[in-house]
């Protein structure tokens, strides 16, 4: 666009002609002048509707891109009365962690460590948090896929009582929140043949930093106890 107009203005232009030929050069150069301010005046415009194009672009990229909170106490534009409450736990998930997964000694079937480690999947307040003016208790969802494992665990030691309706609830949730939560690292070969004694260490995942939800969730009970302390409460929820 700009070479064209710079073309037009070009072949508008005056040239020079021999001292005794008469040409009408007022009238070539008034031409000339009503030309060229056309041509900026068309560019300008231009320039202009194409800045507010890249203004609207950029609005939409702004208003898509999450911007997640850097603390749980940050989102005060909530009431957290009725349905008025933040879909997420509001914590800082912007920084992925590498995971490798690997067979580990820990977390075993039927053993007292194995059964400590098991029990210590669950945070701080049993994974319950409050939020709010009146610290309203919500659970957040990473937790309640944990407590099913925990369960399944307890029934396969006989450490549970075997609930149907419980065990069957929770295969299916962990089936869902499979799916939710799709991975498509790939891992080379079979699984199944594999031996996990002397092939132990599998494949490299890219995960969310679940050790900063453990800490917002500590965080949170220190100042729950505090906040129940001030007001002299008896806390009858899960501990």
């Amino acid at each position: 666009m700009c070479v064209l107009l710079y073309r037009l203005c070009h072949r508008l232009r005056p040239h020079h002609h021999h001292p005794n030929r008469i040409h009408p050069v007022m009238k070539s150069w008034k031409s000339y002048e009503s030309m060229s301010a056309l041509a900026f005046t068309t560019l300008s415009i231009i320039s202009i509707v194409f800045s507010y194009s890249l203004s609207l672009v950029a609005r939409d990229i702004k208003f898509v891109m999450a911007h997640p909170s850097t603390d749980i106490g940050s989102s005060n534009h909530y009431t957290y009365e009725g349905s008025d409450y933040p879909n997420t736990l509001p914590v800082n998930l912007d920084h992925p962690v590498q995971t490798v997964m690997e067979e580990s000694v820990h977390y075993g079937l039927d053993d007292d460590a194995a059964r400590d480690e098991w029990e210590y999947t669950s945070p701080f307040g049993a994974a319950f948090i409050r939020l709010g003016p009146d610290a309203r208790m919500f659970y957040p969802d990473m937790f309640h896929p944990m407590h099913c494992l925990r369960y399944v665990h307890g029934v396969l030691v006989e450490v549970e009582e075997s609930n149907v309706n419980h065990l069957e609830h929770c295969l299916n949730y962990l089936r869902r929140i499979t799916l939710c939560h799709i991975d498509l690292t790939l891992e080379p070969g079979d699984f199944v043949t594999r031996n996990f004694t002397s092939d132990a260490v599998g494949q490299t995942h890219i995960c969310r930093d679940w050790k900063t939800v453990y800490d917002a969730m500590e965080a949170d009970w220190v100042s729950w106890l505090r906040y129940r302390s001030e007001r002299d409460m008896i806390d009858v929820s899960p501990q």
